[in-house]
C-alpha cells in the first residue's frame, strides 16, 4: 500500500496542476518552474558563448521507500525537468541533484544526474523516462544510494548505461 501512495503521489507532483512554462521566460525563471518549490537553480555560463549549465538542487525528503524504486522515482524527475530545458538554445548541460536532509541538519546529495546535450540522441525527446536515465549520467551520493542504483538498473534494464550494469554492480 505505501508503494502504491508513493507512486500516485510522484505521478501526481509531476503532472502539476497546471500548464508548462512559457518557454521564453527567462532561463533562471524557467528551469524554477519545472524544478518546483524548494529547488535552487544556478546557471554557470560555458564556454560556447550564452550557453549555459543549468544546476538544480531539488529539496526533500525524496525517498519514498528506499531501493530501486527511489532511483525510478528520481529519473523521471530528471527527465521531467532536463528534457525541456535541452530543448532550449541556451542550455548546454543539465545536474541535477536531489537532496535529504541529514542527520546534522545539512542537505546531503543522495542521487545526482548529469545530462549534457551533445551526448544525447538526436531523438532524446522521444526516449521513455528510463530510456532517457540510460544516456543521462546517474551517480549516487551515498554508498546506500549507490547500492539502490545497481538495484534500479537490474529491475529497469532498459535504464542501463550502454545497455550493461556498470561495472560497479
Amino acid at each position: 500500500m505505501k508503494k502504491l501512495i508513493a507512486v500516485l503521489g510522484l505521478f501526481t507532483a509531476l503532472a502539476g496542476c497546471g500548464a508548462a512554462p512559457d518557454k521564453s521566460l527567462p532561463l533562471a525563471q524557467y528551469a524554477k518552474e519545472l524544478a518546483g518549490d524548494g529547488a535552487v537553480i544556478h546557471l554557470t555560463e560555458q564556454i560556447t558563448p550564452k550557453t549555459y549549465l543549468v544546476e538544480v538542487a531539488l529539496k526533500g525528503p525524496d525517498m519514498f521507500l528506499g531501493g530501486a524504486q527511489d532511483w525510478n522515482s528520481f529519473s523521471a524527475k530528471v527527465q521531467y525537468i532536463a528534457e525541456p530545458l535541452l530543448e532550449r538554445n541556451d542550455v548546454a548541460r543539465v545536474r541535477i541533484e536531489s537532496d535529504v536532509t541529514a542527520s546534522n541538519g545539512q542537505p546531503m546529495g543522495w542521487a545526482y544526474a548529469d545530462v549534457d546535450k551533445k551526448k544525447m540522441p538526436a531523438n532524446f525527446h522521444d526516449l521513455t523516462y528510463l530510456e532517457f536515465a540510460s544516456v543521462a549520467h546517474l551517480d549516487a551520493g551515498t554508498l546506500q544510494a549507490g547500492g539502490w542504483l545497481c538495484e534500479f538498473y537490474k529491475k529497469y534494464e532498459s535504464a542501463q548505461p550502454h545497455g550493461k550494469l556498470p561495472s560497479g554492480c
